[in-house]
């Protein structure tokens, strides 16, 4: 990775582009399990970067370079737009900082109301439809059923 990357120049998710880059250099397999934990304190990065917005920004940036690069289908961008935009209904920021917030989002992915509908109607039915949750998909293609 040279020092012209993207990552050089994130302050708060350059970690994220910096795992999704070498994701895209090899094989990569899902654990699902907790391997890092974070201590975050009052004025750390994160919470500043979050205080302010500009965290949530960058995370949009990284997304959206995600989405490029990684071939998803149109239900799981759906599923992940959905998911960010009630990040964004649930962010504690000055009202000035949200609208340019929701502007960065309807410019990159447009409206997110359509999609956060899909994704809390998603959320709902797979506590009662098995194979709606992701990780349990993955079980039910390999006939792995936890009942």
């Amino acid at each position: 990775m040279s020092e012209t990357s993207p990552v050089f120049g994130m302050r708060y998710t350059g970690d994220w582009l910096f795992w999704t880059q070498l994701a895209l250099t090899g094989d990569v397999i899902e654990v699902y399990k907790k391997l890092n934990y974070y201590r975050k304190h009052g004025s750390s990065a994160t919470i500043e970067g979050r205080r302010f917005g500009t965290a949530i920004s960058e995370e949009m940036d990284v997304i959206k370079y995600i989405e490029s690069a990684v071939p998803l289908n149109a239900y799981d961008r759906l599923i992940r737009h959905g998911s960010f935009f009630k990040r964004l209904l649930r962010t504690h920021v000055s009202h000035g900082v949200e609208k340019d917030l929701f502007a960065k989002f309807s410019d990159y992915w447009g409206d997110g109301r359509y999609a956060y509908r899909i994704e809390r109607i998603n959320k709902y039915l797979s506590l009662f439809l098995f194979c709606l949750n992701r990780q349990r998909m993955n079980r039910c293609r390999t006939g792995w059923w936890p009942f």
